[in-house]
This record gives C-alpha cells, structure tokens and sequence, in this order.
C-alpha cells in the first residue's frame, strides 16, 4: 500500500506543481493589493478546479483495461486501494490549500467542506463510468441538475399556483444546491453549524456509494459508457424529468384545471421522453417508452398537486419581520414589531381566501434564512378592506417607495432626479425633499389619503442618479411622489 501511495504522489506530482504555482500566483497578487473580492474568487475557482482534475488523474486507469487488470492483480482489496487513491489525492490538495488560507488569514473550514465535497463527487463518478467522456457528463449532471429541478420545479409552481413569486435563489439554498457558487458569493464567508452538519452529510453520503461503486465495479460492465446499468438509467431519467419540468413551467398557463396540468404533463413528457430514447438507441422502443412516459407523468403529477395546496397556503411559523405593499419590489421597509407581524399574517389570510381582480397587494415575510413573497390580485372590495387594514405601523411600508425616494435624496445632494417629463437637477433637490416630507405627514395624520390613491391604471417611475448609479423609484397617482412631482410642477410653472 505504500508502494502504490508514492506511485501516486508520482503520478500526481506535475499537477500538483502546477497548483501550487497557481496558488502562489494567487497570493502574490493578493499582496500587491488588487481587489480582494476578485482574489477570493480565484482563490475558490483555483481550489473547485482542481478538486475535479487531481481525482480525475489519480483514477484514470479507471479508463485502460489493460491498467485496470494490472491493478486488480495488485495483492490488496479494492476498499484498500480506494483508501489509498483518495488519500494521496486530499493530501495534495488540502496542504497547500490549508498553507494558502494561514498565509491570507483565510477561513479554511468551508474550503475543506469544499474540497471533500466535489473531491469525493468525482471520485464516485470516476468509478461509475467507464471513460473520461462519460465521467465529465456524469459529473456535470449532479452538480447541475439538483438546480435545475429546483428552478424547473419552483418556475412550474410560481405559474400554476395563485401568489407565488420567484424572488431568485436565496444564498442558503445557493449553498446547497451549488456549494462552489454559494462559497464565493458569500463575502461574509460566514458557516453555521447546520450548514456544516449538512455538507458532512452530503460527504458520508458520496463516499459511501463511492465505495460500493469501488468494491462491485465490473471491468467488462460498459451501458453506454457506465459502469452500472442503474446509474445509467437513473441519469437518463432524471435529465428527462428536468427538460420536462423546465419545459412545463415556461409555458406558463395560469389557472388550469387538474384535468389540463395532467394532459399538459402527460404530452410533454412524451415528447421529450421520445427524444431522449430516441438519441440513446437510435430507435423507439415502444414499450419502455410507454412504460417510461407513465411513471414519470404520474409521479411528477403526485409531486404537483400533493404540495400544491401546501405551497399555496403556505405561511412561515418563525417570522423575524414582514412587508405590505401595492408595488412589488426588492427595497422593502421591513416592519418588526410583533403587533405588525400578526396583522400582516391576518391580511395575507384573508387574500388566500379571496378572488381575483385588478389590485395588486404583496406580502413578505423575512425569516432566519429565507425571504417568501406572495403576490396577489385581488376586487376592489378586498383591496379596500386591506387598506382599512393599514395602521401607522404599517403604512410605512406600504407607502415604501415614497420613503425610500425620501432616505436617497437625504444621502447627498449631488443628485439628478427625473421622471417622465421633467428633471429636476441639484437646486429642485431640497425643494423636492421639503414638499415630499410635507406629503408624507399629511398621509400620516390622514389615513383616508390612502385611499384616494389611483391604483389601477398603473405606476409610473421617478428616477434618482448618484455618480451614474441609476435608482428607479415607482409611484401612482395621487400617492406623496406623484402629489410631489405635480406641487413642484406648479411651483415652477409660476
């Protein structure tokens, strides 16, 4: 064993000149002093690289019947060869990765998270294929396609659940989709011990099937390029339930009924499931196509409408702050107060339980981890009683763009602000704010104001310009910035 430990370290020594150097390059560029963020990042691209092609090096007789044999002659087991293969490789990695990370005064334990996660990742797929083709397809397939169901799978719910809104991927979910991605835009570089547990799981996991894949791998087992003929079967379906899932939610029909999601369902899987057999065999074989078209369909739709309802009514337990308003945005005045979370909770029942119209009302709620929004049109009637709804508390967020116009234009007063026909450069800015303040404490001490405001018909922007920053601020009529725009307006026509 330790014969073959040093015949690797042999093998691998070229590569590992080259990693060092590329760390070394890293690091003397990190002391000139270039931008830290886009040093970080080469740091983790450096790392995520070669955690993929050390492996791939180390077991490329994998690849050679000819080594293969050699090595299955070799008087030690196939779990002891395992050991010894990916030791030789985590230690090539992780010195001078842990050296690097003391030099920079880096955090080293989501980097060594990092390491093992995708350094495992590839030695299982190494030993379930049978060539270098087979293994980067393989290896692309996991690390993408958990993300692509989850977007395919989160899109199909945003179109055909009333209120869901996709509000991109949070960092946390990042993290454990696509841990590379999540680790570097991460500057906080911050790792709870949950996230830790998740990925040492994620770890024992890989390498137990790592293992299994060692131990029972057949040299004259090949099913087009795999080791196994379940692993590929396996990827095959799980590519055929992400085009047609990805498929399914850009269509994007609203409000369909069951009977019309199924048939939807059902067509589209048999279209791609056709494509997909017909690539791999070259021919149609009808009874696997039929037998493969029904599974999925019928699990795909046991999967929509079993959490459906779930999803739909879905309200958080643990919430840390929330926000109303009749404009959907990402500046949000977060309100904290138990009194305003409970209100808020009681509005957003009272939406699941109406029916559609031309108002729109959207609510969001902010926990430990994660941000939920909700978006919904509602009658008039509702969208009345939601108004009625709005204490003082809550009308700072629901009056949230006026107020956030109002903290940018405090920041500086080297500011352009313009909106559909007029602009109003730096000596209208304390004037603007003035009249915008005035506004805001009259819908402060009137709340019947509120209910004056033009929703219908649509907003319109008003525009803030910082040293070529653009801010886009929306508003309707009659709300504090269209009052605002429409004083100031006067004031300078006379």
């Amino acid at each position: 064993m330790l014969s073959l430990f040093k015949n690797d370290l042999k093998q691998l020594k070229n590569v590992i000149v080259i990693f060092i150097s590329c760390l070394l390059l890293n690091y003397l560029i990190g002391v000139m002093s270039f931008d830290k963020d886009i040093i970080r990042v080469m740091f983790y691209l450096t790392i995520f690289i070669f955690s993929l092609i050390i492996p791939m090096i180390n077991l490329q007789y994998l690849f050679n019947s000819t080594k293969q044999t050699h090595f299955n002659s070799l008087p030690i087991t196939r779990i002891q060869g395992f050991i010894v293969h990916y030791l030789s490789g985590i230690i090539c990695l992780i010195i001078p990765a842990i050296i690097y990370c003391w030099l920079m005064k880096l955090n080293c334990l989501d980097l060594l998270l990092l390491i093992f996660v995708y350094y495992s990742l590839v030695n299982l797929t190494a030993y379930c294929t049978t060539s270098f083709i087979t293994n980067i397809i393989l290896l692309l397939a996991i690390i993408l396609i958990p993300i692509v169901l989850y977007l395919s799978l989160f899109g199909i719910f945003t179109t055909y659940i009333r209120g869901v809104v996709f509000d991109g991927l949070s960092l946390n979910t990042i993290k454990y989709l696509l841990p590379f991605i999540g680790f570097i835009i991460d500057v906080e570089n911050v790792i709870e011990l949950k996230d830790v547990l998740v990925y040492l799981g994620y770890i024992l996991i890989i390498l137990f099937l790592a293992i299994c894949a060692c131990k029972y791998r057949r040299l004259e087992n090949s099913y087009h390029g795999f080791s196994y003929k379940f692993v590929a079967n396996v990827i095959i379906l799980l590519i055929i339930v992400s085009i047609s899932w990805a498929i399914l939610s850009i269509i994007g029909m609203n409000y369909v009924t069951a009977k019309e999601f199924i048939a939807l369902n059902i067509i589209i899987t048999l279209i791609v499931v056709f494509i997909i057999q017909f690539i791999r065999y070259h021919r149609v074989r009808y009874g696997l196509y039929v037998l493969q078209t029904i599974a999925i369909s019928i699990i795909t739709t046991c999967i929509f409408f079993s959490s459906m309802d779930y999803i739909e009514n879905y309200i958080p337990t643990s919430i840390k702050a929330v926000a109303i308003n009749p404009i959907s945005n990402n500046q949000n005045t977060k309100l904290k107060d138990q009194q305003s979370i409970d209100k808020i909770v009681n509005i957003h029942q009272q939406l699941l339980a109406s029916e559609d119209g031309n108002h729109e009302v959207n609510v969001t709620y902010y926990t430990n981890r994660a941000k939920i929004v909700r978006k919904y049109n509602v009658s008039e009637k509702v969208f009345n009683n939601v108004l009625n709804e709005i204490d003082d508390n809550l009308l700072k967020s629901w009056l949230n763009e006026s107020y956030q116009l109002l903290k940018a234009l405090d920041q500086n007063s080297e500011l352009v602000v313009y909106d559909n026909d007029e602009t109003y450069l730096n000596e209208d800015i304390e004037l603007f704010k003035s009249i915008l303040k005035t506004k805001l404490n009259d819908f402060e001490n009137d709340r019947v104001l509120i209910n004056q405001i033009n929703y219908v018909p649509g907003y319109n922007n008003v525009d803030v310009i910082k040293n070529k920053t653009i801010k886009t601020f929306m508003y309707y009529s009659n709300d504090p910035i269209a009052l605002t725009i429409k004083e100031i307006n006067k004031i300078k026509a006379n």
